[in-house]
């Protein structure tokens, strides 16, 4: 109930700021605006969202999320009130997930209670009260995201406690909550492979017993399994492959270019230059040779954390296994997915696009966290401070980017409610008029929402409060 309680109290807050930033939630956005659409059409609903229970959508295969997006979506229809609260829930908890990481790791210095408390509260703020975090929480759909980042931050947060506790309990949870984000994003097979290796790794560390192991092998079929189902999209493309070096070059340019736009998009509220394939070679011998170095790193500190019986070490080798593993592989699903696609720019979208570069500036985020116990030696209760103060500064930035936001996101403009009761009153004037209402396009509601108003039939017949009354007549 704690748990729940600090959810609760961070989504309040995050609410209060959003308002102050005026910050809108898109319930129409692109595939949020779809599946409100279907959720609402009369006839058969099963007949839509029974493919995405039975293979993968755009590689990812994640029926719960679906099913529970499309049941909202019936129950909220276009209340963005109630979209809202939803988005600023979901942000809460991973807000809270993000402190009892920070908690976690705080273990591992010699802090005060109260020291304790103020970074706990301020250091998931650094993240949450950015354009890039907002942004996707603005976008109902990119719920997703966010929850799958929520889960690695408690796998973190378990095999953090696993390293002081040498508890199995902790190994399952921290498994568990890693397997369960590839059941919100496809990305998720990131975090649950690296939770295997990290887990597998202190295991070894510590010399701990063979049952530990079981929830590994379990955990790792299920993970194996779940990644078949994940390329169950349909008919294979029938196009060239791309060849073993243009794999390679793509792998290390987006793995170096992931790396910059990560921190970019935290610090650089949200303005990325357009990526040049011209210069991928050169990225791509920069990006595999920091790959080659954060690996090296990982298995060194491995090796010593098992010789010398050192937690600290441990603790450095589970913070850093995120830029060190996750993006690796994060960067390996990328280049898997574009394998057949010879656009030269194709890895362009991942270098500039919010609901890519969150996961690499996660990454770099929590990575951060490696120098919290040296930080606590030098500063002592001044690390609250400057943490209190780098979440203020985040938060003043943010109010500021959003104020001149026109210029880079300008649906974030777009006031739904608004704009679905202009759409509301025209249709029922033209009902009255003309016998029957105009269909068009709805990109008044969301530039992305490439839906016509005769998809939203069933939910015009709620707003005029009748069954199947509404006729509609080609533009």
């Amino acid at each position: 109930m704690a748990v729940l309680a600090v959810a609760f109290g961070f989504a309040v807050f995050i609410a209060a700021f959003c308002r102050l930033a005026d910050v809108n939630v898109t319930p129409f956005r692109a595939e949020s605006g779809w599946f409100i659409a279907r959720a609402w059409a009369t006839g058969e609903r099963m007949d839509f969202i029974q493919p995405f229970l039975l293979k993968a959508y755009n590689g990812h295969y994640t029926p719960l999320f679906f099913s529970l997006e499309f049941l909202q979506a019936r129950l909220f229809g276009a209340n963005a009130l109630l979209w809202f609260a939803r988005q600023m829930l979901v942000l809460g908890l991973l807000a809270t997930s993000l402190s009892l990481l920070c908690r976690s790791a705080c273990a591992f210095g010699d802090l005060s209670r109260g020291t304790v408390r103020t970074l706990s509260a301020t250091f998931p703020l650094i993240f949450i009260l950015q354009p890039t975090v907002l942004e996707l929480a603005a976008w109902p759909f990119m719920a997703a995201q966010l929850l799958c980042l929520a889960c690695a931050s408690m796998s973190a947060c378990h095999a953090l406690q696993l390293i002081r506790s040498s508890c199995r309990r902790d190994a399952t949870l921290s498994l568990a909550w890693a397997y369960g984000s590839m059941h919100l994003f496809g990305i998720g097979l990131t975090f649950s492979a690296t939770a295997l290796v990290v887990i597998t790794a202190i295991i070894w560390a510590q010399r701990l017993p063979a049952r530990f192991l079981a929830p590994v092998a379990a955990f790792s079929a299920a993970t194996c399994i779940h990644a078949v189902l994940m390329t169950t999209n349909g008919s294979p493309s029938l196009a060239e492959p791309q060849t073993l070096s243009t794999s390679l070059e793509r792998f290390g340019a987006l793995y170096m270019g992931s790396v910059q736009s990560g921190a970019r998009s935290l610090w650089a509220n949200g303005r990325f230059p357009w990526p040049n394939p011209a210069t991928y070679d050169v990225d791509a011998v920069y990006g595999i040779a920091l790959m080659t170095c954060m690996v090296t790193v990982f298995g060194v500190l491995l090796w010593r954390a098992r010789k010398l019986q050192r937690p600290d070490l441990l603790f450095v080798l589970v913070i850093i296994a995120l830029p060190a593993l996750t993006l690796p592989v994060y960067c390996s699903l990328i280049i898997f997915r574009l394998h057949t696609v010879a656009d030269p720019n194709a890895i362009a979208p991942y270098l500039f696009g919010t609901r890519y570069l969150v996961f690499p500036a996660f990454f770099l985020f929590t990575a951060l966290l490696v120098a919290l116990p040296p930080a606590a030696r030098l500063l002592g209760r001044g690390l609250a401070v400057l943490s209190a103060m780098l979440a203020t500064g985040a938060g003043a930035a943010t109010i500021v980017f959003f104020a001149s936001v026109a210029t880079l996101w300008p649906y974030m403009n777009v006031k739904p409610s608004e704009e679905w009761n202009k759409v509301v009153s025209q249709a029922r004037t033209e009902r009255a008029s003309l016998g029957y209402v105009v269909d068009r396009p709805m990109d008044a509601l969301d530039p992305e929402l490439r839906r016509n108003l005769s998809e939203f039939r069933g939910l015009l017949d709620a707003e005029m409060d009748c069954q199947e009354c509404v006729r509609f007549s080609p533009r």
